[in-house]
């Protein structure tokens, strides 16, 4: 039996991908690949090379923004029979963009080879805030972008940058209590050039803030027996003392009359 090898890359292309594995001299006369977008590889198609001294070779004419997976082994021909190794171990890659492209300058957004890479889980409400959170982007790329609005049709937007590839999470503030908001993503990647690439947005997902407690502290209500009434304030006459009343006469005659219940 011709002795096994191992992938040592898989790295994607526009519409391509580019395998590289170990080569093999003893008892080797080539190798072959196999691509497929099932890890299972339930087709028996393979690429046959048939030297020992190429350890790489670009797959062409795939889907673009696809996850592939590849696989090798190696072969060689005694007395008109082949014989072959086991395979190796797969490995997966997705097709891309492998240079930079122009932006389209009336948008200065185009849709790029990681279109729907990226998708929103269910927001978690708070007062007047929600927390997005999304799925990981798989590519090479140099962030989110995040879009917000209480009308699902995404009327009077609102947008913000989340920059890393790992970052998967955002609160988002300033939201008016009870009142439903949507939300989505999508990704996006600057070049050297400066040129930055949009995908397309990710399913939209909605929940309600909940209302912010008010800052001004309420009055205590007080509550009264049913058999007493009170006047209002600003009705009142003067205060009625609890004393004597006292009548005058001549200066020198004083009279102290009792009060009348």
């Amino acid at each position: 039996m011709p002795a096994e090898t191992r992938l040592t890359s898989v790295t994607g292309g526009k519409n391509s991908l580019t395998v590289t594995w170990e080569r093999q001299d003893s008892h080797v006369e080539g190798y072959m690949l196999q691509c497929n977008t099932d890890p299972s590889f339930p087709d028996d198609t393979v690429t046959a090379i048939s030297s020992n001294a190429t350890t790489s070779k670009t797959i062409t004419g795939l889907a673009d923004g696809t996850q592939y997976w590849v696989r090798v082994r190696t072969w060689r021909k005694i007395d008109g029979k082949t014989y072959r190794s086991a395979w190796s171990a797969a490995m997966g890659a997705t097709t891309n963009v492998a240079t930079d492209q122009p932006l389209d300058t009336s948008t200065n957004e185009v849709e790029p080879w990681f279109t729907s890479m990226v998708s929103l889980t269910e927001p978690t409400p708070g007062k007047g805030t929600l927390e997005a959170r999304w799925l990981k982007g798989e590519m090479d790329i140099t962030g989110y972008q995040l879009q917000w609005a209480t009308d699902s049709s995404f009327q009077g937007v609102k947008t913000a940058d989340v920059p890393g590839r790992d970052e998967t999470t955002k609160t988002i503030t300033g939201l008016p209590g009870g009142v439903r908001a949507w939300v989505r993503v999508r990704v996006y990647k600057t070049y050297a050039s400066g040129h930055t690439l949009y995908s397309s947005w990710s399913n939209s997902v909605s929940a309600t803030p909940t209302a912010k407690l008010s800052t001004q502290a309420e009055e205590p209500e007080v509550e009264l027996d049913a058999d007493v009434s009170v006047t209002p304030q600003d009705s009142w006459d003067e205060p009625i003392i609890d004393e004597p009343i006292i009548e005058e006469t001549d200066a020198d005659d004083v009279i102290e009359l009792p009060i009348e219940e």
